[in-house]
């Protein structure tokens, strides 16, 4: 890993408290104020010098940002669409596991049993299609943790991923991806493949 690579953490709660931690994973990282992302650094992308960010969330505060439209709304001051405009490469880190009751709504675990989420009107149905729509659509990765240790574990091997290697150096890229086929290939199409779009 090169010297000077760091992770910027924002120093806004959401982020911040997750700045010991990562340290202690032996990594470089400093606080500073992000216009978008809670975390960015930059790696080693296709192109030379990448960026990327990670915008973390618990399942309350995803479940309202999805609801207001912060996150994904149409306006241009929408999470989603300063993420993608600020960086080459965006995840969004869900943190925490949901529950439902027995009518399929979202709820959280406390001592005294299960309560709704506070404002909440949505599905555990709802909410997973509206995570498969910001991967689909949103150009997001959506990776989801069950704790704030996972989510350090998950930023920390991201982290590495982008800055040991070289782009071409990662072996899952020496083999693309050539999708299957319900009926054979004629031997035109077998040897076009291959060929970038």
């Amino acid at each position: 890993m090169p010297a000077d690579s760091l992770i910027w953490i924002d120093s806004r709660v959401g982020s911040k408290e997750l700045l010991p931690a990562i340290r202690r994973a032996g990594v470089r990282a400093e606080l500073c104020v992000l216009d978008s992302g809670d975390f960015m650094f930059e790696g080693k992308g296709p192109d030379g010098a990448a960026s990327i960010a990670i915008e973390r969330k618990t399942i309350p505060d995803l479940v309202d940002s999805l609801q207001s439209g912060r996150l994904q709304g149409n306006d241009p001051k929408a999470q989603l669409h300063r993420l993608r405009a600020a960086y080459d490469f965006v995840w969004l880190l869900v943190e925490g596991l949901w529950e439902t009751d027995k009518h399929g709504m979202l709820v959280r675990r406390s001592l005294h049993g299960t309560k709704p989420l506070k404002g909440c009107h949505m599905t555990a149905d709802g909410l997973t299609k509206a995570l498969i729509s910001l991967e689909v659509k949103g150009g997001l990765r959506v990776r989801q943790t069950a704790s704030q240790a996972q989510s350090v574990a998950f930023l920390v091997a991201l982290f590495r991923w982008w800055t040991e290697k070289a782009w071409d150096g990662h072996a899952t890229l020496m083999t693309p991806y050539a999708g299957h086929t319900i009926q054979q290939l004629s031997l035109f199409r077998e040897m076009i493949r291959p060929l970038p779009d």
